[in-house]
Formats: structure tokens, C-alpha cells, sequence
């Protein structure tokens, strides 16, 4: 229900044992009354859906991943049987666990070349604007998923998160681009995800691409040492810069 019946209808069930779920609608405040029950909102990282809800004393933010290929073929083979197999899994290749990409609404064919030109067009600046600023959903549809992070021992971490991209296929469409533009937006955008946390996945894919660019563009001898011994140096490992080397 929406409007009045929408109000009409959470104030009759306004009982402790209610469970309100709400899906990609910012959650009714019924002004005047305590609200007693259970409220679950289902959203996007679009901010002005969540960010009032998420003052609430007893709020609990978690990150749920996309699908793994196994579940995007579960939901192709009860849902979506018309679609041939061998187009969800090249869908899903290209454009990771989200199922309105694979199965939804961007499926046809015009949507999908609609959505890959939309991320070859996507720079980096754009991409720094909108992931720190509140502009993250368009980002976040095309290039970029937030996902849940890790504990230390591998398990899921569904209270924190990671920015990482849709896929190694939209990574690879991105990072070659962005490499090719000056080096100051890459190591402007370095420079704003070494914080780490959310941003340290980015960051490290980043890193790799800029640091192989300018390796082209000035290979000087440079110093390593082996980072499982912080006591190391390069002395102490030519034999092993020597067979790479080779």
C-alpha cells in the first residue's frame, strides 16, 4: 500500500511482534507513535534512502554480496527459462552477480550495449566524484559493487565493506582506459583510497596499473626487498631478480 492506506495500514499492525520490510523506499515515520517493531530496509547505497533511517538507536547496517554464479543460474532456471544458458553466464562474465544486468530489465540486447558504453565512458574523475560524495548509485550500476569485507580467518564480514569492480571484464575495460590519462588523476585518486579500508581492494588495483605505466615510461633500476622479511634487501636477493630477470 501507498499514501494514506500505506500509513493506515503500518498503524494496524503497530505491534511488537511486526516485522516492516521495505524495498528501495525510504521507511514511513509515523509521526507521534514509538515505533515498537522490527524494521528491515532493503536498499542500494543511494543515501537519501538510507541516511535518516540509519540514525536510529538500535540501527544495524549490513552489506549482502551480489550472486554467485551458482545462485544467478538458480534464479535463471525457475525464473528466467526463456533466456539461454549460454547468454546468462556470458551476461554474468561481463557484469558480475546482479541479477537486473543477467535477468532484469538491462537483459536485451540494447540495454546491455547501452550499459557497456555507459562504462567506457566513465572516467576517473567521475568515478572519484561519485564515490565520495552521495552520487554513488549510478556508479555503482555500471562499474563498482559494495560488498561485504572479511575477517582475518576468510569468513564473510557482512558488517563491513569493500568497493570492488563489477567484474574482471569492467575492470579491465576501466583500468586500461584510465591508465592512458594523466598520471595526477591517478595519483589523485591513489592518494584519496590509501585510507584503505573500504577503498583498499580499489586501491590496490589501481596501484598495480600505475605503477606498470610508469615502469614503461621510466624503467630505472629501482630497489625491492621480499616483503615476507622486513630485515631483507636487495643484496640479499639477486639471485632471485637474476632468474626473473631471465
Amino acid at each position: 500500500p501507498r499514501g494514506d492506506n500505506a500509513y493506515r495500514a503500518l498503524d494496524q499492525y503497530l505491534k511488537p511482534d511486526t516485522v516492516y520490510i521495505v524495498d528501495g523506499e525510504r521507511p514511513l515515520r509515523l509521526v507521534g507513535k514509538t515505533r515498537c517493531f522490527m524494521t528491515i530496509l532493503i536498499t542500494s547505497p543511494k543515501r537519501e534512502i538510507w541516511k535518516e533511517f540509519s540514525k536510529g538507536v538500535s540501527d544495524r547496517q549490513l552489506f549482502v554480496p551480489t550472486l554467485s554464479l551458482t545462485e544467478m543460474m538458480q534464479c535463471w532456471s525457475l525464473c528466467f527459462p526463456q533466456v539461454g544458458e549460454s547468454e546468462v553466464k556470458m551476461r554474468f562474465q561481463k557484469w558480475g552477480g546482479v541479477p537486473r544486468s543477467v535477468l532484469g530489465k538491462w537483459a536485451s540486447k540494447e540495454s546491455q550495449a547501452r550499459l557497456e558504453e555507459q562504462t567506457k565512458e566513465l572516467d576517473l574523475a567521475e568515478l572519484e566524484r561519485a564515490l565520495f560524495s552521495e552520487e554513488v548509485e549510478q556508479v555503482t550500476s555500471r562499474v563498482l559493487h559494495l560488498l561485504p569485507g572479511t575477517f582475518k580467518n576468510g569468513s564473510v564480514d557482512y558488517t563491513s565493506n569493500i568497493w570492488d569492480f563489477a567484474s574482471e571484464y569492467v575492470q579491465s575495460l576501466c583500468v586500461e582506459r584510465w591508465s592512458k590519462l594523466s598520471s595526477q588523476y591517478f595519483e589523485r585518486m591513489l592518494a584519496r583510497t590509501s585510507i584503505g579500508g573500504a577503498f583498499g581492494v580499489l586501491n590496490g588495483i589501481l596501484f598495480e596499473a600505475y605503477a606498470h605505466r610508469r615502469l614503461e615510461q621510466n624503467p630505472e633500476p629501482f630497489s625491492i626487498r621480499c616483503v615476507s622479511d622486513v630485515n631483507s634487501n636487495a643484496n640479499d636477493i639477486k639471485e632471485l631478480i637474476s632468474v626473473v630477470a631471465e
